[in-house]
């Protein structure tokens, strides 16, 4: 009876949550994450679909654990978390995104400025965003193993799969960024038991077994929902040395300009981006590469982008905005894959893959 009594309270706490933050009704699979991680006290690694709003699991968590706090005790306490987020773009959006959305909750990211960073270990914030290399600096490894971090309730890890495609070195190469594989380390800096959420959009079995041992996460709950989307739809083209295959969208944007559908091309490497670049800035010419307008071309918007790792912040900005529907011109970029992870960009229309995918767990997840 005892239990029963505990389940519906962790209901009740769960249900004023999502009426406080307006909060359409979760999907079932959200909701049982949340369970998972606060009523059993289990590790949760989601497969969650882009689009599925995976985050808002974890920026639901703090109010989840006040509600029921305040339901059992009858006092008001104040809960955190701690999120591994493998780029600053995402950590700055998602920062946003819960002061924007989440009443009541404080969010902040390492390194916005040094006046955050020094609130972090007083308890001020109810999410506290990082990078695995953040995380594991000597600073913020004392703040969660002896600060006011350590109290954390739960750590959760975005865009989990990383660990494994960047943190792990292959065929004798270096990883790309080896503290993604040292993220079990993080575990043994926070309160006994506390939980681990796993978060990524693409995992089949044998990856999802990897990546709990990689975080020693020993009772686990896995929460997985098919990526398959039934508006998708895949064609495969020869690219030969003229690049013909992309006549269909230099046709496309010199026709339709500024009406262009919103694309992105995403390719292996920076070569690839600057050779694409190249080849549609001599096809297009100064009528398609421009919006229409009486001002000399250099002065209107240009409709190409480019987003990889060293594309200035201001312009990764740019893109991403512009890709979410909250205005701008850039109709095609070309991208690495960090443009694929942890941004949902409802607007695009056709995603074209220059080569193939590292492994169709890249290929999904960019698609």
């Amino acid at each position: 009876m005892a239990s029963e009594s505990r389940m519906n309270i962790f209901l009740k706490a769960l249900s004023k949550t999502v009426s406080d933050i307006k909060c359409h009704t979760l999907k079932p699979e959200q909701q049982e994450c949340i369970r998972r991680l606060i009523y059993c006290g289990e590790d949760v690694l989601a497969v969650l679909p882009t689009g599925f709003e995976k985050s808002l699991v974890y920026q639901l968590l703090p109010t989840v654990y006040q509600n029921l706090h305040l339901l059992e005790t009858g006092e008001m306490k104040h809960f955190m978390i701690v999120v591994v987020s493998p780029l600053e773009y995402i950590r700055q959006q998602q920062v946003a995104n819960v002061a924007k959305t989440m009443c009541g909750v404080r969010a902040a990211a390492i390194g916005e400025s040094e006046e955050n960073d020094k609130k972090m270990p007083e308890g001020k914030y109810n999410i506290v965003y990082g990078g695995a290399e953040q995380w594991l600096n000597n600073r913020w490894k004392k703040c969660l193993q002896y600060g006011g971090l350590h109290q954390s309730k739960v750590l959760v890890v975005d865009e989990v799969h990383t660990i494994e495609t960047w943190g792990i070195g292959k065929k004798g190469k270096a990883a790309f960024r080896e503290a993604f594989g040292r993220l079990s380390e993080l575990r043994s800096f926070l309160a006994m038991h506390t939980p681990v959420l796993a978060l990524t959009a693409t995992a089949n079995e044998e990856m999802r077994n990897r990546l709990a041992k990689y975080l020693g996460m020993k009772r686990i709950e896995h929460i997985v929902v098919s990526p398959n989307k039934n508006n998708l739809r895949f064609t495969v083209l020869r690219a030969d040395k003229e690049l013909h295959c992309f006549d269909w969208l230099i046709h496309l944007m010199l026709e339709r300009k500024g009406e262009t559908p919103f694309t992105i091309i995403f390719c292996r490497t920076v070569n690839d981006i600057v050779s694409l670049l190249t080849h549609f800035l001599m096809r297009l010419e100064t009528s398609g590469i421009y919006t229409d307008g009486e001002e000399p071309a250099h002065e209107r918007c240009l409709l190409l982008g480019v987003y990889y790792s060293q594309t200035p912040k201001n312009h990764k900005e740019s893109v991403s905005s512009l890709f979410e529907g909250l205005g701008g011109n850039v109709r095609l970029v070309f991208a690495s894959t960090s443009l694929s992870m942890g941004i949902d960009f409802p607007h695009v229309q056709y995603v074209v893959h220059y080569g193939p995918s590292r492994n169709l767990t890249s290929h999904l997840q960019e698609a």
